[in-house]
């Protein structure tokens, strides 16, 4: 209740604090033990506290740990500096997409504020609703014609003619994206299908955005700084003379090593994909995840059984296997060159340098990277 002292525990939680409209938009008084004190402080306070608290079980679970497993797990991101790396590329991953402004044209506009009431399998009212939209570009192009005989028989001039026309060339201009709808219905009939508004899905997959190349650069820099030492290290330090002498020796370390490895990839992978979902969806609304993935143009030659949400998790597994390749390299050249150094160099020149390259205008460099596996579309 409001005059309760408890009163604090509802209004200071974590989301709560997130919404400072409400939070500088008022103002409101807490009674702690008989002195009041505003939610803003309190909030503050509650943060720092939360920091403290956070900062203080991080460490003490770290030293504390009873088996060696959590200190060698956790190597790879202290360490050897990952935190630092994994926080600087996340911020320019995330940037990179998210800045990202979508401005549908008029003509896009159309194509989606028609498929939206369309998407879907085919009922009556859609059909109708297609012939109706047909009838009126019929009449446009009907009045056009009429207009150009009306010309060519003397009874109005040009100027006139092409007045008049205006009215309905706005109407016409509209034609070549209406054709598009035609497809999806024509497809539909005859493949008992349903409609779906595809233009977000082709920038998602990078069919009609070339971004994808920005953030598999920015990926393949953060797997070789990231993982650039991780298997020198203990040459590096001398500590492989110590893991020699042990019983399992260095193999439980590098299988540990391995498996942190490919979960820090596959979080990485997924976080450009999340944020190139938000950026498009912003613009190009992305439903029907639960409709065939035939049902989109370029899919038409993929098997019916694969649902849109099935492909989308594909193309999640294949970035995903892309950034696993590329950090098991630079993982066999750290362990080959014992020098983070050298690693680094030869990961740029192996994954990046040919990347660079395509920027440059040079396409075949493609052949030379991982990126036509990563950008892998599954379309026509």
């Amino acid at each position: 209740p409001a005059v309760s002292n408890l009163n604090i525990i509802k209004h200071l939680n974590i989301f709560g604090i997130l919404k400072t409209e409400n939070l500088y938009g008022s103002y409101l008084n807490f009674n702690f033990f008989e002195y009041p004190i505003s939610r803003i402080t309190f909030s503050w306070i509650m943060i720092v506290g939360l920091l403290i608290l956070g900062i203080f079980l991080c460490v003490k679970f770290f030293l504390k740990g009873k088996s060696l497993e959590l200190k060698r797990s956790t190597k790879i991101l202290i360490t050897n500096k990952g935190i630092i790396i994994i926080l600087i590329f996340s911020l320019l991953i995330c940037y990179n997409e998210l800045q990202r402004r979508y401005s549908p044209s008029l003509q896009e506009q159309y194509y989606q504020n028609i498929m939206l009431k369309l998407e879907g399998k085919s009922t009556e009212e859609k059909i109708e609703l297609i012939k109706a939209e047909k009838s009126r570009f019929d009449e446009a192009f009907s009045k056009i014609s009429e207009i150009d005989e009306q010309i060519a028989r003397g009874e109005i001039n040009d100027t006139a003619g092409e007045a008049m026309k205006v009215k309905w060339y706005s109407i016409t201009a509209f034609y070549p994206t209406f054709e598009k709808v035609l497809e999806q219905d024509k497809y539909v009939k005859e493949n008992d299908g349903s409609y779906i508004y595809d233009t977000g899905y082709l920038y998602l997959f990078g069919v009609m955005d070339d971004g994808i190349l920005n953030d598999f650069i920015l990926l393949s820099l953060s797997i070789i700084f990231m993982f650039c030492n991780v298997m020198a290290i203990e040459y590096q330090n001398k500590a492989i003379n110590i893991l020699k002498a042990t019983k399992k020796g260095k193999k439980a370390i590098i299988k540990t090593k391995v498996k942190a490895t490919m979960i820090i990839v596959l979080l990485l992978c997924i976080l450009p994909f999340v944020c190139r979902f938000i950026s498009v969806s912003r613009a190009f609304p992305i439903n029907g995840f639960l409709l065939s993935a035939k049902d989109i143009s370029i899919y038409h030659n993929l098997p019916s059984g694969i649902l849109v949400i099935g492909l989308v998790l594909l193309k999640i597994f294949i970035q995903v296997f892309s950034g696993i390749i590329m950090a098991m390299l630079i993982l066999t050249i750290s362990a080959w060159k014992k020098n983070n150094v050298q690693t680094i160099f030869l990961g740029l020149l192996i994954l990046c340098v040919p990347l660079v390259l395509v920027l440059l205008g040079f396409e075949y460099m493609k052949l030379f990277s991982l990126y036509p596996l990563y950008s892998y579309t599954f379309g026509n």
